[in-house]
């Protein structure tokens, strides 16, 4: 369902992952786990072209709200239903990465009213 979005055109790339320490340590025994004798490939697209090109999507033409928010049941535990109200968000808010992010989506924006 996902690869059916026609907004975008970021491409899937790959690599492949392995576990890659001694299998007969000292201070494991038994049998290894299969996850250590495979190889693994991870699929993946650029994720910068993909919030570039979400935030290019004419859906957002009137802006985006970037504002982080808590939404918390009755037991006080946090509800986590959006981006922006994750700790994802929060701790992009909190890093000293956060001027790049910003600067980011201010030339995409920049861009689009060009």
């Amino acid at each position: 369902m996902i690869n059916e979005i026609s907004v975008g055109d970021a491409l899937w790339h790959s690599f492949l992952v392995w576990y890659n320490d001694r299998l007969d340590g000292a201070d494991y025994s038994g049998p290894q786990p299969k996850w250590m004798l495979d190889v693994h490939e991870v699929f993946y697209r650029d994720p910068w072209l993909v919030v570039h090109q979400m935030l290019a999507n004419p859906d957002f033409k009137d802006g985006m709200d970037f504002s982080l928010y808590c939404v918390f049941n009755k037991d006080g535990a946090c509800q986590y239903q959006h981006l922006m109200s994750g700790d994802w968000a929060w701790d992009q808010a909190v890093s000293p990465y956060h001027a790049l992010l910003a600067r980011f989506f201010s030339s995409v924006f920049e861009q689009r009213t060009r």
